[in-house]
C-alpha cells in the first residue's frame, strides 16, 4: 500500500479533533503554501456553474487554511456559447463580489488575508511571469492538458468536484474525469491509491455560511455592470430578511431543474404537493425560491393553490424588483396556497446561506451543492440525472461506521420527488423524509448530523486530503 493510502485510512477513522499529532502534520503541508509569493488558480469555461463555484470555493478555502497574504492569480478559460449565467467572468463576478466582469484582467479583489487576488484569461497564459511552486482547480474536464505546464507551476493540484473521480479502469475512455497531481513530466492519481477518495466532500465552514453580510448585498444591488442581477439580488434580499425575522416560514430553495427539462411540469407538482402537506401539519407557511432562470420555472405559475410572485418579466424579457409584492406575500398569514417565490440566480454566497440555513431539505441537481449540504450536515434532496456519474450521492460509510440504510432512504426520497406520477405513483417516501430529518428522534435527522460532526473537522475535507496527495509529491 502507498504512503498515500496509509494516511488517507488514518484520517478516515480520525475523530479526536485534539490531537495535536494530526495538526501539526497538517501545518507542515499548510506553511509549505503560506509562505509562496504567488499561487495560481485555473477556472474552467463549462457550460454550468459547477466548476466555478467549485473552484472559488477552493481558492476561499486555502486562504482561510493558511492565512496567505501573498498574490494569487485566476487564470480562467471563457466561452463564446455562453448560458444562461452568462461567459466565465460574469459567473466569476456572481461567485466574487467586489468583481466587475467588465474590468476583470485590471482590476484586484480580495478575500480574507489576501489583498490581491487577480485574474488572467487562459489564451494569455504565455504572458504569466516566472514560474510558481502551486497550482489548483477544483474542476476541470479536459485530461489531455498539463496545468503544470500550462500554468508555470511546479506541481498542480487537480481536484475533481464530490464524487466526479473516475476509477483507474476508465482511463482509456475519451472524457476519463480525475483528480491528480501534475508535474511538467509525471501524474499522481490519488483515486488510484485511495479510491474511497472520490466520495470526500469539500468543507463549507459553518461560520462562513451563518449569514449574508450588508456588504455583499449592497455591492449586487448597487453594481452596474449587469441590471437583472440587480433585480434578482434586491428580491431575494426581501425574502432573506423576512425569512431571519418570521419563524413562522419555511424556505425551501430549488436549483437544477434546467437539468430535468422532460421532467419539470411533473417535478414543480411534486414539489407543490409536498409544501401543501409540510402547511398543512405544521401551520407554517413554505416557501418554494426557485433559483433556476426564468425559462425553467413558468411551470409553477401554473399550478392550482399557490401564490407565486415572478421576478421574470416576460413581457419586458427582463428580471423586474418586485420585493414590494414579495414583502406582502411574506408577512400575510398561513394559506393553503403555497407561496413560490420565483426569483433567478443569485450570488454564490447568498446561494450557499439558503442551502446551509433552509428548514426544509434544499432541492438541487449538482455535486458541488452535496459538498455544502453533507459537510454541514444539513438535510437535502438531490435529484441525480439519468447518466450522472455519482450513483447514490449520500454517504453510507463515515470511518467505520455503516450509514447504507439512511443513505438509501435519503436517495429513494430524491428520486421520487423527481419521478413520481410517471407510473401514478406517489410521494410517500419524499413526504416521510422531509417530516423526518426536522424530527430530533428520527434516524434520518442524526444521520445528517453524524455527517456534520464527521466533515467538520479539517481532517476530511477534499481540499485537505488532496494537499496531502500534493505534499507527496514534493
Amino acid at each position: 500500500m502507498s504512503s498515500f493510502h496509509n494516511i488517507m485510512r488514518l484520517f478516515a477513522n480520525f475523530t479526536d479533533t485534539g490531537d495535536s499529532s494530526i495538526a501539526k502534520a497538517l501545518e507542515g503541508i499548510l506553511e509549505s503554501i503560506r509562505i509562496q509569493p504567488e499561487l495560481r488558480l485555473f477556472v474552467d469555461g463549462t457550460v454550468n456553474c459547477g466548476h466555478q463555484a467549485a473552484t472559488v470555493h477552493l481558492l476561499r478555502r486555502l486562504i482561510s487554511l493558511t492565512g496567505y497574504r501573498g498574490r494569487v492569480t485566476v487564470v480562467y478559460a471563457d466561452i463564446l456559447a455562453a448560458g444562461v449565467l452568462g461567459r466565465t467572468p460574469q459567473k466569476l463576478a456572481l461567485l466574487l463580489p467586489g468583481l466587475d466582469p467588465n474590468r476583470i484582467e485590471t482590476d484586484a479583489v480580495e478575500y480574507g488575508t489576501c489583498a490581491e487576488i487577480r485574474f488572467l484569461n487562459y489564451d494569455r497564459r504565455a504572458e504569466l511571469a516566472g514560474q510558481a511552486a502551486f497550482g489548483f482547480t477544483a474542476g476541470a474536464d479536459d485530461m489531455n492538458i498539463n496545468f503544470a505546464r500550462e500554468l508555470k507551476t511546479d506541481y498542480f493540484l487537480r481536484l475533481q468536484p464530490y464524487l466526479w473521480d473516475d476509477g483507474p479502469a476508465k482511463k482509456s475512455e475519451r472524457f476519463y474525469q480525475s483528480s491528480r497531481v501534475e508535474t511538467a513530466a509525471h501524474y499522481f492519481y490519488p483515486v488510484d491509491h485511495y479510491p474511497p477518495f472520490r466520495a470526500i466532500p469539500y468543507k463549507y465552514a459553518k461560520h462562513d455560511c451563518a449569514a449574508v453580510d450588508d456588504a455583499v448585498w449592497d455591492w449586487y444591488v448597487e453594481q452596474s455592470f449587469d441590471q437583472n442581477l440587480k433585480a434578482r439580488t434586491a428580491n431575494m434580499r426581501m425574502v432573506y430578511d423576512a425569512a431571519r425575522l418570521n419563524p413562522h416560514l419555511l424556505l425551501w430553495p430549488v436549483y437544477g431543474l434546467h437539468q430535468f427539462r422532460e421532467r419539470q411540469e411533473r417535478i414543480a407538482a411534486n414539489l407543490v404537493t409536498c409544501a401543501r402537506e409540510v402547511q398543512r401539519f405544521t401551520g407554517r407557511r413554505v416557501v418554494l425560491t426557485l433559483l433556476n432562470d426564468a425559462s425553467e420555472m413558468a411551470d409553477f405559475g401554473r399550478i392550482d393553490q399557490t401564490e407565486t410572485i415572478a421576478g421574470y418579466d416576460c413581457g419586458r424579457g427582463k428580471y423586474v424588483d418586485v420585493s414590494a409584492p414579495l414583502r406582502d406575500a411574506l408577512a400575510a398569514p398561513a394559506a393553503d396556497r403555497v407561496l413560490v417565490a420565483a426569483i433567478g440566480p443569485v450570488p454564490g454566497i447568498i446561494y450557499n446561506w439558503l442551502y446551509a440555513n433552509c428548514p426544509m431539505p434544499g432541492v438541487f441537481e449538482g455535486q458541488n451543492t452535496s459538498s455544502l449540504a453533507i459537510s454541514l450536515g444539513r438535510p437535502f434532496l438531490q435529484m441525480m440525472r439519468g447518466a450522472a456519474r455519482a450513483g447514490n450521492p449520500y454517504p453510507a460509510k463515515i470511518g467505520a461506521h455503516d450509514l447504507t440504510q439512511a443513505a438509501e432512504l435519503a436517495h429513494q426520497a430524491a428520486m421520487q420527488l423527481r419521478d413520481s406520477g410517471s407510473d401514478g405513483g406517489g410521494l410517500a417516501n419524499s413526504a416521510a423524509f422531509i417530516a423526518a430529518v426536522s424530527d430530533p428522534g428520527s434516524p434520518l435527522h442524526q444521520y445528517f448530523q453524524a455527517l456534520g460532526n464527521y466533515y467538520q473537522m479539517d481532517v476530511h475535507d477534499k481540499c485537505l486530503a488532496g494537499l496531502v496527495a500534493l505534499s507527496l509529491s514534493f
